[in-house]
C-alpha cells in the first residue's frame, strides 16, 4: 500500500497457481499513485527501455498538470492498469501530439499479465477522455514486437499496423506502431 496516500492500489503481490493476471480497468493516476507508478515502471520497463528511470516518472507526473495544454507544454496523463482485485499490473502514459494525435506509451505491463487483456480497458479510458478532448482525433501506441498479445488487442479494436521501429529504445528490442484515426466517428461504446 502507498504510504500517506488514499489509494488502495498495490503493485506487488505473489502470483498464485501460475495463471496470468487480467487487466480489469484503467484509470487516470493521481498524485497519490506516483510511488506505485514508479515501482511498476522501474521493475518492468528495463526489459524494453534503456532510458526510463525515476526522472522519467517525475516528468510524467509534472506533465499531468499541463494535460489541458497538450503538446504545447508537454502535457502527459499517467494511467494505471489494475486487475479486478485492485492490484496495479501496468501503467501507460497518454501524450498529446501536434495535429490531434495522442501517443499511448510507454505501455508497461508486469510479466505475469495477459497482454491482450490490457488493451480494451486502456482504450475505454482513452475513449472517455476523448469525449472531453475533441482535438484527440488519432491514437497510436508503440510497444515491443515480442508483446504479440498487445498487437492482437489493438487490432481487435480497429488499430492498424503503421510501422516497425528497429531498436528505438534498447538495442535488440524492436517496437510495433499501431494507430487509429477517429475522423468524425462517434465515441466507442
Amino acid at each position: 500500500l502507498l504510504s500517506g496516500g488514499a489509494s488502495t492500489t498495490r503493485a506487488t503481490e505473489t502470483l498464485v497457481g501460475g495463471s496470468r493476471l487480467r487487466v480489469a480497468r484503467a484509470r487516470v493516476a493521481g498524485a497519490e499513485d506516483r510511488s506505485v507508478f514508479l515501482e511498476l515502471t522501474l521493475r518492468s520497463a528495463a526489459r524494453y527501455y534503456d532510458d526510463i528511470d525515476e526522472s522519467f516518472v517525475e516528468a510524467v507526473f509534472l506533465g499531468r498538470d499541463r494535460i489541458s495544454e497538450g503538446f504545447r507544454r508537454k502535457g502527459r496523463l499517467p494511467v494505471l492498469l489494475e486487475a479486478a482485485n485492485g492490484l496495479a499490473v501496468g501503467c501507460a502514459v497518454f501524450v498529446p501530439k501536434r495535429g490531434g494525435a495522442v501517443k499511448i506509451g510507454p505501455l508497461i505491463l508486469r510479466e505475469d499479465v495477459l497482454e491482450q487483456s490490457a488493451v480494451e480497458p486502456l482504450f475505454k479510458l482513452f475513449d472517455e477522455l476523448r469525449r472531453d478532448n475533441h482535438s484527440w482525433r488519432r491514437a497510436y501506441s508503440l510497444f515491443p514486437l515480442s508483446q504479440s498479445g498487445l498487437a492482437v488487442g489493438f487490432s481487435d479494436l480497429g488499430f492498424s499496423t503503421e510501422g516497425l521501429l528497429v531498436s528505438p529504445y534498447k538495442s535488440g528490442v524492436d517496437f510495433v506502431v499501431k494507430g487509429k484515426v477517429f475522423s468524425g466517428e462517434q465515441s466507442h461504446e
